[in-house]
């Protein structure tokens, strides 16, 4: 045989061999890689303490769990939105490495991962803290091409691809919880509406409706004191007519109810040092949600304010908490509406 011909021959085999090899290495760590966790030595489920820092934001969120309740740290301790905490801890655990990406730092900033001490940094540096470890990890942008996000942990030059799931906030105010009025529409027995100029209050009475179908688990029925079962009437109606008026349809103060039990949080400060007068105040008497009974056994403040301002600001105390507690334009008009606004 051609010695050229064999030595050709024997190169190509051994050029074939390796490039086998490799790719079935290449293959094998990729398949092994795309398994490893984000978090390897960091129990998510232990966090006690979050915050979050951006560039323009040194205290974007700064959270913390007392006696089992998250709470805002930078919002006067304010209950926090427990789903999105949860969804965060969440993706997190279950956060896994897609893709090695770049050591280089001068290419950091096509992933959104500069340090947040660049004035040009987009990146959002996440602090988690345990009773016994802390991590910090820079999120930078989501990525284009495939699903996921940019992630680097602080301290390494090393940057990901992960499959992490989340939305970040913009404002502290973001992860504010968003419900105010912990009560579900089937509780209510009684509103009182005191506005300065006038007052009036709305009730849900007993049906009379000997008829109608009655079941422990609707919500329009609970136990009277004589331990009967009662049927609530579909709507509120006024305690007291107005004589040659009327309401302008039948639903209508159910309305206003479930528009005050529907009221979310815009923002929060003290309350302690403000000056505003009260605007109107609503007093809701209803029953524990377990008690199933007629007769309304709690009772709940809400005093609404309004700033003074070329562009006002609205605001809710509950309870004469330590909070004032903004909301919007819309809803403060939705739940302060005269008694002529209602009737024709």
């Amino acid at each position: 045989m051609n010695v050229n011909l064999l030595i050709k021959t024997l190169i190509f085999g051994v050029f074939v061999l390796l490039f086998s090899s490799y790719f079935i290495a290449k293959n094998k760590g990729v398949q092994s890689f795309e398994k490893t966790q984000l978090l390897t030595e960091f129990d998510a489920s232990l966090v006690e303490v979050i915050k979050m820092q951006t560039a323009e934001n040194d205290d974007l969120m700064s959270v913390k769990k007392v006696n089992g309740q998250w709470l805002l740290s930078n919002k006067f301790d304010y209950p926090v939105d427990t789903a999105q905490l949860s969804k965060l801890l969440q993706s997190l655990k279950d956060a896994k490495i897609i893709e090695l990406k770049t050591k280089q730092d001068k290419y950091f900033s096509r992933l959104g991962l500069q340090n947040i001490d660049k004035p040009t940094s987009v990146a959002t540096l996440l602090t988690l803290e345990s009773k016994e470890q802390s991590i910090q990890i820079l999120l930078g942008n989501e990525s284009t091409s495939a699903s996921g996000r940019y992630v680097r942990l602080a301290g390494s030059s090393q940057t990901y691809l992960v499959d992490l799931d989340i939305d970040l906030p913009e404002a502290s105010s973001d992860w504010l919880k968003p419900d105010i009025v912990p009560i579900e529409y089937a509780q209510i027995r009684q509103v009182e509406i005191t506005l300065p100029e006038n007052s009036f209050s709305i009730v849900r009475k007993e049906s009379d409706d000997e008829s109608a179908d009655i079941t422990v688990t609707d919500e329009l029925t609970v136990i009277s004191e004589e331990n009967d079962k009662v049927r609530l009437k579909d709507n509120f109606e006024l305690v007291e007519t107005v004589e040659g008026k009327k309401l302008q349809y039948d639903s209508i103060l159910t309305g206003l109810v479930r528009n005050i039990i529907n009221l979310t949080v815009k923002d929060v400060q003290l309350g302690e040092s403000h000056q505003m007068p009260v605007y109107q105040t609503l007093t809701l008497n209803y029953v524990d949600k377990a008690a199933h009974q007629a007769l309304p056994n709690q009772q709940m403040s809400l005093k609404l304010f309004k700033t003074d301002d070329e562009t006002p600001t609205y605001w809710l105390q509950k309870n004469n908490d330590k909070w004032l507690l903004q909301i919007s334009e819309f809803d403060f008009k939705q739940v302060s509406k005269p008694l002529n606004d209602y009737l024709e």
